[in-house]
């Protein structure tokens, strides 16, 4: 935490990560809790870790833990990233897509059910908007007759979502966090596209574009995208400040700032590094 108040960090979500069962891996934050020792504010959501027991680790939580309990520095904040197994996707872009299997549907909606029930919000991983897609089609089946309502849900990453499906999101008033990972992993994500579809690189990377202006189009009216405005390059920053709303633009540009100020991140390969090699090649030749 130290480190954290070092570098101006005053709150952060722990999504739940890997391997963190609860309560018992967060005995400890708790005592520094109620011991009045911690410096940042910390909202954590619960995050299953056991296949097929889903559904048991959230009957089980509702019990014992309410939404928003706790105080303004140690609160739950919801369920999530993974609220099945079934239904996340990986996102090694050097790999195909996954298929996520039948029992997708009736896993995800039995834990959906308990959350809306119990007035929890969520977040769920996903990556591809087939996932999302099908996920949709539970939301939406559990709000016929269990009315979300203002309930506040969202997913994460979401590179490939489609109009179609932040036209749905937004009907049901949810939203997206999307992040920087295109700025490290674009090269790939475009390669596994000309590689699957049998597309030409430049034809990859132009789906790879019309996914993110779907995104940039949408961002302030359509649904609610939450910009995670941590660590990306500043020419990543400036494409998406053309789209966005003021708030958007501002924190993005200020993170662009800060950027700059160590230099752009760029991932091996990019077309940002190749540039900057040929530079250095033409200023270190004899003239």
């Amino acid at each position: 935490m130290r480190e954290l108040n070092r570098l101006g960090v005053t709150g952060a979500i722990d999504a739940g990560g890997g391997f963190q069962n609860y309560p018992e891996d967060y005995a400890v934050i708790e005592k520094l809790a109620a011991d009045g020792q911690l410096t940042i504010r910390l909202g954590y959501n619960l995050f299953t870790q056991k296949p097929k027991g889903e559904k048991d680790d959230f009957l089980r939580w509702a019990r014992s833990s309410k939404y928003q309990q706790g105080d303004d520095y140690f609160r739950h904040n919801g369920a999530g990233e993974m609220l099945v197994f079934s239904a996340a996707d990986f996102e090694d872009f050097r790999e195909p897509r996954p298929d996520m299997p039948p029992e997708m549907e009736p896993e995800l909606e039995a834990v959906v059910r308990i959350l809306v029930q119990n007035r929890w919000p969520w977040r769920l991983h996903a990556t591809y908007d087939e996932t999302i897609s099908r996920s949709l089609d539970v939301f939406e089946r559990v709000n016929q007759d269990m009315p979300l309502d203002g309930l506040h849900w969202f997913f994460d990453h979401a590179e490939t979502i489609s109009e179609r499906s932040i036209d749905r999101i937004a009907a049901l008033g949810g939203g997206i966090a999307v992040q920087h990972r295109m700025a490290y992993q674009g090269e790939y994500f475009v390669e596994t596209l000309r590689s699957g579809c049998g597309r030409s690189y430049a034809a990859g990377r132009a789906h790879a574009g019309e996914r993110r202006q779907a995104l940039r189009r949408h961002r302030c009216d359509a649904c609610r995208v939450l910009q995670s405005v941590g660590v990306r390059s500043p020419g990543w920053s400036r494409g998406a400040r053309s789209g966005a709303c003021a708030s958007t633009r501002s924190a993005t540009a200020s993170t662009a700032r800060q950027r700059c100020a160590y230099g752009p991140r760029t991932s091996p390969g990019s077309p940002m590094k190749r540039a900057r090699r040929a530079g250095s090649r033409s200023a270190s030749s004899p003239t």
